[in-house]
């Protein structure tokens, strides 16, 4: 056996998900494994799991890790949250599955607490007073603030849109047409590349094709004065490569600063698939824009239809 199995074995796994991961999932789950290299070794040291090794794990070792993780203080000094666990394990899992070692799923079966169905609640999404905040003000918003207008036109692909964050740093300027009907985006790299996600076209909110039509004549503009090409939506100024996260929560702010709105990409996302159903998109038109693999996540974290809305449909339903 080696020095060092659990590092070596991440490093096996790292570069088979390599091609078939989002960078900024790769990064998680590097970061996850490093702390769990650690707290792994220190359990071994005392005695509480026989190895290091993820292909000789026995359930009883992963349970000591479940337990260790139960009674670890996570972020204020609360306990660690069961979703956060589970994520531990899921990433764990994908070791000891390498190594052709199913103790995880061993584990689980003991243990009815990970096996049962977590309650979502469904995230709040824009107000109407908000949505109208925001198509009021990019009506105003032209290229001498070019900081404003990129944040703003970032917002019309993550509104606009429904990209996620990785969808939004890997769009490609030419996946954009412009019709007489509207404007959509072809997206090439989802999230989940090379597993459960596919390449999909999204529709962009009419309101929001202004602002990116100004942004992209900019972008255009910029990039023929530096004598340099990109060929990303969104790029670095100086490297002309696609953005970082930590860059994208930066331009992110100005538009939130702006607006006096608080908002990430999930709620943007959100807001998109309950803005088209609250106009009447049909669900599954909704489900294909939003690139999910049927109408259930659509409709249980998206797209529902409002109280007041289900009250004026039956009634009409209703009348004679």
């Amino acid at each position: 056996m080696s020095r060092y199995p659990f590092k070596e074995c991440v490093n096996r796994v790292m570069a088979a998900y390599k091609d078939n991961r989002a960078p900024s999932t790769l990064v998680i789950m590097s970061r996850r494994y490093n702390v769990m290299e650690r707290e792994i070794t220190e359990l071994h040291r005392q005695g509480k799991m026989s190895t290091t090794n993820p292909g000789r794990f026995t359930s009883d070792d992963i349970e000591a890790f479940f337990t260790f993780l139960k009674t670890k203080p996570g972020r204020g000094g609360e306990p660690v949250q069961l979703k956060s666990i589970k994520k531990d394990l899921i990433d764990l899992d994908k070791l000891c599955k390498f190594e052709e070692n199913s103790c995880v799923d061993v584990f689980r079966a003991r243990c009815p607490a990970l096996t049962k169905n977590d309650h979502h609640d469904r995230l709040p999404v824009f107000s109407p007073s908000e949505i109208r905040r925001i198509f009021s003000k990019i009506q105003t918003v032209d290229d001498s603030d070019p900081t404003l207008l990129r944040s703003y036109a970032l917002l019309a692909l993550y509104f606009g849109a429904g990209l996620r964050t990785v969808e939004a740093q890997n769009a490609e300027v030419n996946n954009i047409t412009f019709t007489e009907q509207g404007a959509y985006i072809r997206l090439v790299i989802v999230k989940g590349s090379g597993s459960y996600g596919r390449p999909r076209q999204a529709l962009i909110l009419p309101q929001m094709v202004p602002v990116l039509k100004t942004y992209l004549q900019w972008r255009e503009d910029y990039l023929k004065d530096s004598g340099r090409s990109s060929k990303y939506v969104f790029f670095s100024l100086n490297e002309f490569e696609r953005l970082s996260d930590n860059t994208l929560r930066l331009l992110r702010r100005r538009a939130e600063n702006d607006l006096d709105i608080r908002y990430d990409g999930r709620k943007c996302r959100r807001s998109y698939g309950q803005y088209l159903k609250d106009h009447g998109v049909d669900i599954e038109c909704i489900s294909s824009l939003m690139g999910h693999n049927n109408t259930d996540t659509t409709e249980d974290y998206y797209a529902r239809i409002s109280p007041d809305m289900a009250i004026l449909q039956t009634m009409e339903k209703l009348v004679d």
